[in-house]
Parts: C-alpha cells; sequence; structure tokens
C-alpha cells in the first residue's frame, strides 16, 4: 500500500489531471430539467485509495444530473483511467494444478476492518435496497416495454408519480406511461428495449437502453438510444426522467401516425 505523503500528492496531480479531461468531456451533458435550476456538478473527496485505484464522490444540482455524470465518470474511468506509477509488484499465490502446470491464484486484498453494528446495518439495509431496485426496474422494462402488457404499467407507477419532460414540466401518475406505450406501439407493434446496463444506487436507477423496432409507415427496422433514471419506493416508480433521441424519435412518430389515425 503506498502512504509515501510525496507519492501521494504526485497522484493527487494526475487525478486533477484527469477530473479536468473528464470535465471537459462532459461540458455537452446537461441536467434533465436544467431549467428549474442552475445545473453543476462535481467530484468531490477525489482521492487515490492507496493502492492502485481512487474513489470520490459526486455531487451535482439534483439527482438526476448526479446520474448521469455518474454514469458518464464510470465509462470514462473504465476506459481511460488515470495512470498511477505506483511501482507496486502484486505478490500472486501459485499452485500446481492436476496437469502439474502452474496457476496464477487472484492477488488478496488487505481485510478491511470489521464494521460497528450500526455501520454494517445500514450497509446490508442499502445492499438489500439496491438489489430489490434493480430487480424491479428490470422487470418494469421486461414485463411492460417487452411483453407489450400495458395494464402492468399501474402496478408499477405511483398514482403520484412525477414524470418529468425534457423541457422542464412534469405530469403526475401513470397515464404519462400509458400515453408513451400508446404512442410507441402505435408506431412500432413490435417495439423491444435492450438494456445495455442499469446503474443502481439504493432507491434510485438509471439506465440505458436501446430501442427498436419496424415503423408501420417505413416497414424498414430502426433503433434510437434512450437513457431512464427512476426512483422507487415500495416496488413503485416514484419519479421519472427520459433523455436522448427518446422524445424526437415520438415527435416524429405522432406525425407519421397523426394525419392517418
Amino acid at each position: 500500500m503506498i502512504t509515501d505523503p510525496a507519492k501521494l500528492a504526485e497522484f493527487d496531480e494526475v487525478l486533477k489531471k484527469w477530473y479536468e479531461t473528464f470535465k471537459g468531456k462532459s461540458a455537452g451533458l446537461h441536467c434533465p430539467h436544467g431549467s428549474e435550476h442552475p445545473e453543476w456538478f462535481e467530484l468531490v473527496d477525489l482521492k487515490f485509495d492507496g493502492w492502485n485505484s481512487f474513489t470520490y464522490q459526486i455531487k451535482g444540482c439534483c439527482v438526476a444530473f448526479e446520474t448521469l455524470i455518474r454514469n458518464a465518470a464510470t465509462e470514462e474511468r473504465m476506459f481511460n483511467p488515470p495512470t498511477f506509477d505506483t511501482g507496486v509488484v502484486l505478490k500472486y499465490e501459485t499452485e500446481n494444478d492436476h496437469r502439474g502446470g502452474v496457476i496464477q491464484a487472484p492477488a488478496k486484498s488487505p481485510k478491511p476492518e470489521e464494521p460497528s453494528v450500526v455501520e454494517r446495518s445500514a450497509h446490508e439495509v442499502g445492499h438489500g435496497l439496491s438489489d430489490a431496485t434493480r430487480s424491479n426496474v428490470e422487470r418494469w422494462f421486461e414485463e411492460v416495454w417487452n411483453e407489450h402488457e400495458v395494464e402492468r404499467i399501474r402496478d408499477w407507477v405511483a398514482p403520484d408519480c412525477k414524470v418529468h419532460s425534457l423541457d422542464g414540466s412534469f405530469r403526475k401518475g401513470p397515464e404519462a406511461f400509458e400515453e408513451l406505450f400508446a404512442i410507441l406501439h402505435e408506431a412500432m407493434p413490435d417495439i423491444h428495449v435492450e438494456v445495455k446496463y442499469h446503474v443502481v444506487e439504493h432507491d434510485k436507477a438509471g439506465s440505458l437502453l436501446i430501442v427498436s423496432g419496424t415503423p408501420k409507415a417505413t416497414k424498414k427496422r430502426s433503433e434510437f438510444t434512450a437513457m431512464t433514471f427512476s426512483r422507487w419506493q415500495e416496488g413503485k416508480i416514484v419519479e421519472a426522467w427520459s433523455l436522448a433521441d427518446l422524445d424526437s424519435s415520438l415527435l416524429k412518430a405522432r406525425e407519421v401516425i397523426g394525419p392517418k389515425g
């Protein structure tokens, strides 16, 4: 583990440069309801973890923008991580396999200190809530959008659910989802939602989606990208946002199907 203050200061500079690069790349990302407040975000407590990675927390103008930035930061961290010249060589245990060769066992991380009863309970509750949210959001997309069960919308959406639009306005209740379902299925009866990934934290979920189908007007297979963010309570969506190409695609669908009824 790296503890030398001079080395840690050097890594702080590496992280600052990585953060500035990330902020530049994130300039095109915008809060889904930025007209309601000044949009902003920052990565706080950005620090080297002592081994070969780093940690940070995200603060932003709202939960939706924090989720959007978290997705972008996760991808940047995965594909363009900062390089730390630690000089640390991780030792691997080896053992003979049944053929007499040598295989490598994964490096063992240091055993963390045992959390207190209060800390352990909070962690277990948070972990369990994240698991429940992930299960709910996966079933939501599969049962409603892929199995085309419109009647399930009212099972999954709270009566006072706040559904945000890109223009900053919002509606309440499952009717907004029922209208969206009707428009999409009228335009593309064979619509299918492919979930690329979910990012889940306790009661909140961000999802990257590829929506595909065959529009009745063109009869040519097409697809568009969408990002959705949802907040859950007691197994129901209580707040939701949608981003990316979804709204423009719906406007085109309305233009196509409107005159023909």
